[in-house]
């Protein structure tokens, strides 16, 4: 947590001197500066199956292996929050224990085990010293289109007030549904649903079709009903650091890529919770979304991700009906930039949509 080897918390996932330089303490003050809310996983060893003596505690067979788990656990929610105050107060226990390759070495009942002790050594920590923090509990991290979620719902549903699954499906939808549909009639029913990864590991964030593709994502989650994710976590920001390693939003020396951009013109019509409202335009083949914001700004988010262009009419007339609205465009050419502006006219916005593209319009209420 202080002396990390090489000097850096993350030596272990990349070339020595080409990792970034930090430790814990680093990490999570920075976080809490930045009033950031971390998410934090916590296991018995890594992807790697480091370190080699814990393998012997993988799964935990015995009183004693037990015991080790729970003082891991309770040590760590202790220093993070009781003798530093870094404000974590998410938790995940392992990650993808359904997945050999992240270093889970028991079975599904045995990672239920694990669940049910972890969630008694965070509890002890809150009520012993911070009788006033609530916190929550991510599970099951599961890959997509796993079954682990149903089963955990039915065995071990008061043991985590999140769910929570990993989904990189091009179409994140018909899985979100699925899970939803798992989660009626058990405690979790009204539960947040977290996509706790998404995106894309094997491919680079430069390509568009992929950068269209998260906006449509988030537009999907941003739907209600059963499609609907009360958060997130791209994966990944960062380049992945090792060799042939999966590339991030941004690369070496904070380089934006395309991806980043898309993500970045999402979030600016779709993030806080916002009202959401689904026009129709003048073809099927465009994904679109309107927007209601608290000081009662409109958005308007038109995706289009065939190499045909369109002219767009979306009628919005249900939120605005006159008004001038800012124009952002994202596609190869411009990156989420002001490109113009659109009068609106009797609630209807028309406007040109090339094709591979998106388009944002915010309508500014003080405006």
């Amino acid at each position: 947590m202080t002396n990390p080897p090489q000097g850096s918390d993350y030596w272990w996932s990349g070339e020595p001197g080409t990792v970034w330089q930090g430790n814990a303490r680093t990490i999570f003050n920075s976080l809490k500066q930045a009033n950031i809310r971390p998410v934090v996983s916590i296991r018995n060893v890594d992807n790697g199956w480091n370190p080699s003596w814990a393998l012997q505690l993988n799964p935990p067979r015995t009183g004693e292996d037990w015991n080790e788990w729970w003082e891991q656990v309770f040590a760590t929610v202790y220093w993070l929050n009781v003798r530093h105050d870094y404000r974590v107060d998410d938790w995940e226990i392992h990650n993808e224990p359904d997945n050999r390759e992240q270093g889970w070495g028991g079975t599904r009942a045995d990672y239920f085990e694990l669940v049910k002790v972890a969630k008694d050594a965070i509890d002890f920590v809150y009520k012993t010293y911070l009788p006033d923090r609530t916190y929550r509990i991510h599970r099951p991290k599961t890959i997509g289109c796993s079954n682990w979620p149903a089963s955990a719902l039915q065995e071990i549903p008061n043991y985590f007030d999140t769910v929570n699954v990993h989904n990189y499906d091009a179409d994140i939808s018909n899985y979100t549904r699925k899970v939803r549909g798992w989660m009626n009639g058990t405690v979790r029913a009204n539960s947040q649903l977290w996509v706790g990864e998404w995106g894309t590991y094997n491919m680079s964030y430069g390509d568009l079709s992929l950068a269209l593709n998260l906006i449509k994502n988030l537009i999907r989650g941003s739907q209600p009903g059963d499609n609907y994710i009360d958060g997130s976590h791209i994966f990944c920001l960062y380049d992945w650091g090792k060799p042939a390693g999966a590339e991030g939003l941004l690369g070496d020396g904070g380089k934006r890529r395309a991806g980043y951009y898309a993500l970045r013109m999402g979030i600016r019509a779709l993030q806080g919770g916002k009202a959401t409202f689904f026009p129709i335009t003048n073809s099927s083949d465009l994904m679109a979304v309107a927007t209601l914001d608290a000081s009662k700004n409109v958005y308007l988010l038109v995706v289009n991700d065939r190499a045909t262009s369109y002219t767009v009419n979306a009628d919005i007339s249900e939120l605005i009906k006159t008004g001038n609205g800012t124009v952002r465009e994202f596609s190869s050419k411009t990156m989420d930039e002001v490109v113009g502006s659109l009068r609106l006219k009797g609630g209807n916005a028309s406007f040109a949509l090339a094709g591979n593209s998106a388009i944002l319009i915010k309508f500014d209420r003080q405006n």
